[in-house]
């Protein structure tokens, strides 16, 4: 039997408190929690270009989301996870854009070290309806 180190909690904690801080738009918090050099790999996806290398490129793509759905869109977190520095987020993810509608599930991956996310990877579950919403 496994049993999830205090790091671990640590981990899932800071990924929880992102997400609050996402779903408010305050990137000052979340500023404190990624750090400079970290990369957002997501699938090329329409208008996105899928890799983003940097917070403050991250930010650009969390401004660009923002922009295209009008501010619609929501990342809920439904479960979470972690083993040793990764921390694996099952997330609902709505929008609107365009008079469309987005609503799917997608699995983030993020990998935290020193009590900030280095590296996050984002998989979609129907990618080509994200393409054909982001197009």
């Amino acid at each position: 039997m496994t049993t999830t180190t205090q790091t671990e909690l640590d981990n899932i904690a800071l990924i929880r408190r992102g997400y609050e801080a996402f779903g408010k738009g305050d990137m000052q918090t979340l500023a404190t929690m990624i750090a400079p050099e970290a990369r957002w790999h997501v699938p090329p996806t329409g208008i996105f270009t899928g890799e983003y290398a940097g917070r403050d490129a991250m930010f650009g793509y969390f401004a660009q989301l923002h922009r295209e759905s009008e501010g619609t869109l929501r990342a809920v977190p439904l479960a979470m996870a972690a083993s040793g520095d990764r921390v694996f987020v099952q997330e609902a993810v709505t929008a609107q854009r365009k008079g469309r509608t987005l609503e799917q599930s997608e699995v983030c991956v993020f990998t935290v070290s020193g009590g900030q996310v280095r590296d996050v990877r984002e998989y979609m579950e129907n990618h080509s309806e994200a393409a054909r919403f982001w197009g």
